[in-house]
């Protein structure tokens, strides 16, 4: 584009008049109309050459002014740009009110726009933009913008296009400018104007351009909507870009940035395909194991751990350099802890504790070994990874989990007292945590099992005020009912009884049944009494015989017996006898129906 374009400007400036011929001598004329005519057909050392014989004869020649022109872009077309900038230099200087002066100023930033000298190109562009020159606004406008652009002055290179869009929108050019102005548009991280931009240039592209480029501008704009967040639009580019250019340089950048943006719309399986091109198809790539990663990672989150496995087993095999074979092996552990084979991940996680290079998976490795430990119900192995890991200094959110698993592990070993140290610790630094209803149930249990019943109480009052339907809330409700059951008044244990009962899990459901069964029997309320047995008898739990059945029958012959209904009360400890396997429980529905029996006329 630079270059283009320069036949006819330097026909209409280096053609002499009549007025000229007038002027000058026939030898100086003869002279430069020599140079001139070797210059126009591309004779390059013999216009240098004339020149600079003419420049020596006529210091003062009223041609010299185009004579030097003529040197300069001589030397230009050849490529010798320092060359070239001398006589250049030397017009601009000594000519200016020489009517080729503007094109000197133009090929002088041309010049220093080529050696890659930014400053002094802006600073002849501007000079020359200043000036108004009408033939000259489009050309030196674009590559005033472009010398700011290449200099990294992205502003006032915005400012600049938008001004040259404006005076040449219908330019045959406008598509090279509206895609230089999407590339500064990136620059400036306007992702949006810039994908405007480059569609706009991508529409308009002339087809005597080369293809490639075509192809450039087709995987700047899918980059440019992908990073505005137009996930669905660049997605649809970049696979038009992918069909398209099948042997384009970014192709393989393409189709990394293709899965990421299937990523983003949660097209999980199309960016696990994505990711397979990259791995099948170009295993040099600089993607390569970024796309095994991250394929192992979709098909961890897909619970294809088999598939995951494989790539990471793979990935830790043929990458060598970091952070990819800790990573690899970290994940491998992830996966058998997900699919609940403790042992296998511990022995994965343990090579990434033996490595001992990469902080980012050293600590989750011991953190995960230790919770892998106390899922095994090893509660000592637990606490030993979590005092090897302490002693690493790691970050809050670590320490914070470790607090409650090290409460958690104390609590089945009976460390009660060390238990309820790290709960409160927790409670202390996650006030909020999802978690806390049942760190305060347990920590209620805690208290009560040292015989602090009023500590007890205040845990899981607080898991029950939180007003959450979580298994937790239920299980603090029965055990609250069993400490207001002390109380003088029940109605605190009936209110939370009920709350107890109408939880999701059958068994906790018929437990508090029953002692609300208990409760109402006390009270010689036995219709209700009898309402919520009645329920017990309903409750169907899977896979097993329901535990509480005998004692819910044997309460029901009680509270039978007391409304005087001895042909109920003998069947209900009959069922007793069916049902239940507890001696005690035997024992009196035996008596029961004996006493019953020989009642009976």
């Amino acid at each position: 584009m630079i270059r283009k374009g320069f036949t006819l400007i330097i026909f209409l400036l280096l053609i002499p008049s009549f007025v000229w011929a007038q002027a000058t001598t026939h030898q100086e004329f003869q002279s430069y109309t020599f140079a001139r005519k070797a210059f126009e057909d591309k004779l390059y050392d013999i216009t240098i050459r004339e020149g600079q014989d003419y420049i020596a004869k006529f210091p003062q020649g009223r041609l010299k002014d185009r004579v030097l022109y003529l040197v300069g872009l001589a030397f230009y077309h050849q490529g010798k740009l320092s060359d070239a900038l001398l006589p250049m230099q030397q017009l601009k200087k000594d000519y200016p009110k020489s009517p080729i002066y503007p094109a000197a100023l133009y090929r002088l930033g041309q010049i220093y726009f080529e050696l890659r000298q930014y400053p002094a190109a802006i600073q002849e562009f501007e000079i020359l933009w200043q000036k108004g020159e009408p033939s000259w606004r489009e050309p030196t406008l674009f590559l005033l913008a472009r010398a700011y652009q290449q200099a990294g002055n992205y502003q006032p290179a915005a400012e600049r296009f938008q001004q040259l869009l404006k005076i040449a929108p219908q330019s045959p050019k406008s598509y090279e400018y509206h895609l230089r102005y999407g590339e500064v548009l990136f620059l400036l991280k306007d992702y949006a104007g810039a994908a405007r931009e480059l569609r706009v240039s991508l529409d308009t592209f002339p087809a005597t351009d080369p293809a490639k480029l075509k192809g450039d501008v087709a995987y700047k704009l899918g980059q440019a909507l992908f990073l505005s967040g137009s996930y669905t639009e660049g997605a649809g580019v970049l696979k038009s870009f992918i069909e398209q250019y099948p042997h384009h340089k970014a192709l393989t950048d393409a189709l990394f940035l293709l899965a990421e943006a299937q990523e983003k719309l949660k097209d999980y399986t199309g960016a696990i395909l994505a990711y397979s091109r990259i791995i099948d198809r170009f295993p040099q790539s600089r993607w390569y194991y970024t796309a095994l990663a991250k394929r192992g990672w979709f098909q961890f989150n897909k619970g294809d751990y088999s598939a995951s496995i494989q790539d990471y087993t793979r990935l830790a095999q043929e990458a060598q350099k970091p952070p990819w074979p800790i990573l690899a092996v970290y994940m491998v552990g992830e996966n058998y802890w997900a699919k609940n084979d403790y042992a296998s991940a511990i022995k994965y996680y343990s090579q990434v504790i033996a490595a001992k290079d990469n902080k980012k998976y050293l600590l989750p490795a011991y953190f995960k070994q230790a919770l892998c430990y106390y899922l095994m119900g090893n509660y000592t192995g637990s606490l030993a990874e979590l005092e090897a890991l302490a002693k690493l200094n790691p970050g809050d959110d670590i320490k914070t989990e470790s607090l409650y698993l090290k409460g958690q592990s104390l609590f089945q070993m009976g460390k009660y007292t060390e238990a309820i140290e790290n709960y409160q610790q927790f409670l202390t630094i996650r006030p909020q945590d999802q978690r806390i209803s049942g760190v305060l149930f347990n920590l209620g249990l805690a208290r009560k099992r040292q015989g602090d019943i009023v500590g007890a109480r205040e845990a899981w009052e607080k898991v029950v005020a939180q007003e959450k339907d979580s298994a937790q809330t239920y299980w603090a409700s029965l055990q609250l009912g069993f400490i207001y059951y002390q109380d003088p008044g029940k109605e605190k244990a009936i209110a939370a009884l009920t709350r107890a009962a109408q939880g999701p899990e059958p068994l906790l459901a018929c437990e508090a049944r029953y002692w609300l069964a208990e409760l109402y029997f006390q009270a010689e309320d036995y219709t209700r009494g009898l309402q919520e047995v009645e329920q017990m008898f309903k409750t169907k739990i899977e896979g097993i015989s329901n535990p509480w059945l005998g004692m819910a029958y044997s309460k029901a012959g009680a509270i039978y017996e007391k409304l005087g209904d001895k042909e109920k009360a003998r069947t209900a400890y009959q069922k007793v006898l069916q049902v239940s396997q507890d001696k005690d429980l035997l024992t009196v529905a035996s008596k029961r129906i004996k006493v019953l029996e020989a009642k009976t006329p």
